[in-house]
Order: C-alpha cells, then structure tokens, then sequence
C-alpha cells in the first residue's frame, strides 16, 4: 500500500514567486486606475484639481503603498494559513472598511486643517473601493496555485 505525504508548502493555495510579480502588477494598476478616478472626479464631478487631499503624487505614493501592503499582508498569511485566499479576502474587506475612515472624517471636519467636499469624499472612496477589487483580484488570482 503506498501512502501520499502531503507537505504544507503543497497545502498552501498561494505560490510566493508569482505573489511578488502579482504585487509589482497590483501597484501599478491601482496607480492607474486611481488617477483615471482623480481625472473623472476632476473633470466631471467638480473634484478641485488643486486639493490638497488629492494630488497625483500623493495618488501614486498611497496605491504602491497599499500595494506593496496588500502583497506583505497576503505572504504574511500563507505562511501560516492554509486557507490563505479566504482569510485575505475578509481581511481585504475589514481594512477597506475601515479605509472609509479618511474620506468621512476629511468631508465632515475630522480631520484638523483638512476639509474636503462631498464629491472629493466620494472619489476618494471610489479609489479604495477600487483599489481593494484590484488588489484583491489581482493578487489571489495571479498567484494562486492552480
């Protein structure tokens, strides 16, 4: 009778080679999408273009940012998580969740110096919406194992 040993780098749903690749492609997607949310919200929905919440560097430096995170956060848990994808995921949706904290408190005054309008609040919780669909998408899809 032969026996199958299955090891726990088999049991992981998450490869690390692609994972690292999956968050370089997570970054800059998420970089573009979120400025192409700035120009819209500029263009159309009377976003100020010279806010001083959203500028395209500031757009830029928080979605690698989170990137970079998003990639660490889901390495961190394959390591010690067999059900890596579902425990990313819920993760992913409680950090969005509370990423709506910036928005909601920069439109009604909570943040000091900071005061931004409706539509600002709303196209800065359009990039997180965003970004955690590309993140989360990106990253469990590119570098699960198939």
């Amino acid at each position: 009778m032969a026996s199958t040993t299955i090891t726990s780098q088999q049991q992981k749903d998450i490869l690390t080679g692609r994972l690292w690749s999956a968050g370089l492609v997570t970054t800059i997607t998420t970089s573009i999408a979120n400025l192409i949310i700035y120009l819209l919200g500029v263009a159309f929905l009377g976003v100020p273009g010279d806010s001083q919440v959203l500028q395209p560097a500031s757009i830029i430096i928080t979605s690698v940012v989170t990137g970079l995170g998003a990639t660490g956060v889901l390495w961190a848990i394959s390591k010690f998580s067999r059900h890596t994808t579902w425990l990313f995921r819920v993760v992913a949706v409680v950090f969005l969740l509370l990423s709506f904290g910036g928005p909601i408190s920069a439109a009604s005054g909570g943040m000091p110096g900071v005061m931004v309008n409706t539509q600002t609040a709303l196209t800065m919780a359009a990039m997180h919406v965003v970004t955690a669909v590309l993140a989360v998408g990106i990253l469990t899809g590119w570098s699960r194992r198939k």
